[in-house]
């Protein structure tokens, strides 16, 4: 989006997200999500609980935990503490590092 001028906020990433979403288009929902975690923009609560939630509901418990430790290791705080909202097991702290989502 940025190298046709455009600088997304975090509303246009939450309803771009919402709206992969809702038509059941998890991995381009994950590719915003990513990008907005990158950009270093936090994303709304509601955002993380429903793709985490559409992801469950693929059976993609290891991309909800791959974004988690994404999350955790972002260089915002706000980010950071937003990881809590996609954990899967409220012990779990650590993860896997991959980075390749749909390998």
């Amino acid at each position: 989006m940025e190298k046709r001028g455009f600088c997304p906020a975090v509303t246009t990433y939450a309803a771009m997200i919402h709206g992969f979403c809702k038509k059941r288009k998890q991995e381009q929902a994950c590719k915003y999500f990513e990008e907005m975690i990158d950009e270093g923009i936090p994303p709304y609560p509601c955002t993380c609980e429903l793709l985490k939630n559409c992801l469950l509901q693929i059976n993609e418990r290891r991309i909800v935990q791959i974004l988690e430790d994404k999350m955790r290791k972002s260089s915002s705080c706000s980010i950071q503490e937003l990881a809590d909202t996609m954990n899967l097991y409220p012990q779990r702290r650590n993860g896997t590092s991959e980075t390749n989502l749909w390998a």
